[in-house]
């Protein structure tokens, strides 16, 4: 629509001439059968996108007096099509009650006879007009164009006018803008829109930033993103120096901002929650912001970031996440949001945490995906980046190789089982596939079938440990338990108490000796009495919280939670970080920062535990509950309820604690990063287990 020149005095003759003829030819060469143009395959929520592009299409050609048969089956398509301008079920281009009647307006001055009845014309012109006044000022900016010359446009350009020579990284709005008031910078533009993007005009550009974080995102989120580490490591390097550097593309762009903060944050890069204050009030976000930067889907992204808190005192994601959380979930029960896979994705978001990463996740994500998703701004398109079905398809054939090869192992366990004394004990098969899913849902590459294959014996042993020492074991069976422990390889003087003492114990003997064997050729030492170490610790906190109960003694909330992290066998299932691949020293678990992050990693899955626990397990159960704890330090001052919400706190914080000690690190790559991580994944992904 812009002439070849817009510099003012030009001739009669240079005004029939656009600026842009490879833009008209491309027109010329995309209208659909049915007269159209708009996304391609349509959609039948599309309709008024179509009738949109449609117009504006059919504009320029009337504009330029080319292509007459053209325009003629444009007309017959909006005839056909009207309907869908009434109807509520149509998802909308944002500004379309404004932009719409605007290109009638030009349709009219232009001396096109529209297929659209007087009553129906004046209807949409008063939707305009009542729609503006609703509105407040300064938010039709973004659509400018359909204001024609009535709108103030050197004024837009000296407010809105980004570094790139832009309005609002939207081409529409530019042209719009070039073709009432000549500016360099909206001409250059436009023009390096076309270098890069030929004859089609995207909905937005520059957009390369978000696409490439959306394809990070998608990556990690269908569970391929192994396949990937020196690309998303580019990328997430080229990103941090641009937050670095305040990036307009990044911080004008609330969705993209978010999502560039979560996923920095995610992989350890120090990036800080201040960044988010502009977005911190729902209603000064929504009175300040524009149009295309309050979609649900920023929305969306703004929610996911604030779930990564990592700081004790983080009141701007705190904030961010109670106003988005409440808009969302609003949105959603009052059926607001017309497009079916954005409901998926607000749905989803608020049902899974952002720091699951677990295989549930992975296949709900890939049921989730569609590859032929439209977006929509003030038309539809696709991001074939974001959008790709060779993704989908890879993460289809990975997740069922994976499954295929942990069916096969789960196989090889049962036998195990099977061939063990512990099928005497009244074994309950469900334990060992529970233990095996746990593990396996977190850890689910094949080079890691050791990790699997110990977390999932001491499980099931630590199974049958627990309901001794909690439920059903004599005094004697549990302190002959403990003696056996503490002497291991001198157990011979010590004798059993019971088969099932003696069971137990051989069998957590033949776990250590298989598992140091595997351990030595992973690490290139014997860790024997390592696992033994964490055998004797995770039997000694048991008999402790027995002897607490026997006692009627009353811990201190400090020992109970130094013992009850130990009592939930995280310490043992610690070892499996062996089984990694990487070498890990005994010294890197002494550290002060890897005990801080086992303390907390352990004490998360106890507290949730003791949540869930105290309604009717542990109230028949020989063990202590830190809610009911909690209230008895209060002396009653304190419902069952109050206590459960302070543990919850309590976990929270935790949970908290664990995602900053795995991901601030004096060096983002080290070795010991993947291992910390694993503490972090068991234990986040710990609530969809107790």
């Amino acid at each position: 629509m812009v002439p070849s020149n817009n510099n003012g005095g030009f001739s009669n003759e240079e005004k029939q001439l656009p600026c842009f003829p490879s833009c008209v030819d491309w027109i010329k060469e995309n209208q659909k059968v049915d007269g159209s143009w708009g996304l391609n395959p349509s959609h039948p929520s599309l309709v008024q996108d179509s009738l949109s592009s449609t117009l504006a299409c059919v504009l320029a050609l009337q504009k330029w007096n080319v292509g007459e048969q053209l325009v003629q089956k444009g007309l017959d398509f909006i005839g056909s099509n009207r309907s869908a301008l009434d109807d509520k079920n149509q998802i909308s281009p944002l500004g379309f009650d404004i932009v719409f009647p605007g290109m009638i307006s030009y349709a009219q001055e232009l001396g096109l006879n529209l297929p659209l009845d007087t009553a129906f014309l004046d209807r949409m012109h008063y939707n305009r007009d009542m729609q503006i006044q609703r509105e407040k000022a300064g938010s039709h900016a973004y659509f400018a164009e359909g204001f024609g010359e009535s709108y103030d446009w050197k004024e837009l350009i000296k407010n809105e006018q980004r570094s790139n020579g832009s309005i609002f990284n939207s081409p529409a709005t530019t042209a719009a803008a070039l073709i009432h008031l000549h500016d360099d910078k909206c001409l250059k533009y436009l023009q390096s829109v076309l270098k890069i993007n030929g004859k089609a005009v995207p909905s937005i550009y520059p957009y390369d930033k978000y696409v490439r974080l959306s394809m990070v995102d998608t990556l990690e989120r269908m569970g391929v993103a192994r396949y990937f580490k020196c690309e998303i490591n580019n990328v997430l390097d080229e990103t941090h120096r641009c937050w670095q550097q305040r990036n307009e593309e990044i911080f004008l762009d609330p969705a993209c901002c978010a999502l560039a903060f979560r996923l920095l944050r995610m992989h350890g890069y120090e990036v800080s929650s201040n960044s988010l204050e502009e977005y911190v009030d729902q209603e000064h976000f929504f009175n300040t912001s524009s149009p295309q930067i309050t979609t649900v889907n920023t929305i969306i992204e703004l929610y996911k970031a604030s779930e990564v808190k990592i700081l004790e005192d983080e009141p701007i994601l705190e904030n961010i996440q109670n106003w988005t959380n409440t808009f969302l979930k609003h949105q959603l029960s009052n059926q607001e949001i017309c497009d079916d896979q954005l409901r998926k994705e607000a749905d989803y978001a608020l049902g899974y945490s952002i720091n699951t990463a677990n295989r549930i996740a992975h296949r709900r994500r890939i049921e989730l995906y569609n590859a032929n998703h439209f977006r929509m701004l003030k038309t539809s398109y696709r991001c074939s980046n974001i959008d790709n079905s060779d993704i989908h398809e890879l993460s289809i054939q990975d997740y069922n190789k994976c499954q295929a090869i942990l069916h096969e192992e789960l196989d090889q366990l049962v036998k195990w089982a099977k061939n063990s004394r512990m099928v005497s004990l009244n074994f309950d098969w469900h334990i060992l596939v529970t233990c095996y899913f746990q593990i396996a849902a977190v850890h689910f590459l094949p080079e890691e079938a050791d990790m699997r294959a110990l977390w999932t014996h001491i499980g099931v042993i630590g199974t049958f440990l627990d309901d001794m020492f909690d439920d059903d074991g004599s005094r004697e069976e549990l302190l002959n338990f403990v003696e056996l422990v503490e002497k291991w390889d001198d157990h011979s003087a010590v004798g059993y108490s019971s088969e099932r003492v003696e069971i137990l114990f051989s069998e957590a003997q033949k776990s250590v000796d298989y598992f140091a064997s595997k351990g030595f050729i992973a690490q290139g030492r014997c860790i024997r009495h390592e696992l033994i170490e964490v055998w004797v610790d995770y039997i000694k906190s048991q008999m402790k919280e027995v002897e607490w109960w026997r006692k009627k003694e009353t811990p201190s909330m400090d020992e109970y939670i130094i013992n009850g992290g130990a009592t939930i066998g995280v310490g043992l299932w610690v070892i499996g970080l062996y089984f990694l691949g990487a070498e890990f020293s005994k010294d890197t678990i002494s550290t002060p920062e890897f005990q801080s992050l086992y303390k907390h990693g352990s004490l998360l899955p106890r507290l949730l535990n003791d949540c869930h626990g105290i309604k009717e397990r542990d109230k028949v159960q020989r063990k202590i509950n830190g809610c009911w704890l909690l209230m008895k330090h209060k002396n009653g001052a304190i419902t069952e309820e109050e206590a459960v919400k302070e543990v919850t706190r309590m976990s929270e914080n935790s949970n908290r604690e664990v995602l900053r000690s795995s991901l601030l690190q004096p060096e983002k790559k080290c070795d010991s990063m993947g291992n910390k991580r694993c503490v972090f994944q068991t234990a986040s992904d710990w609530p969809l287990f107790v």
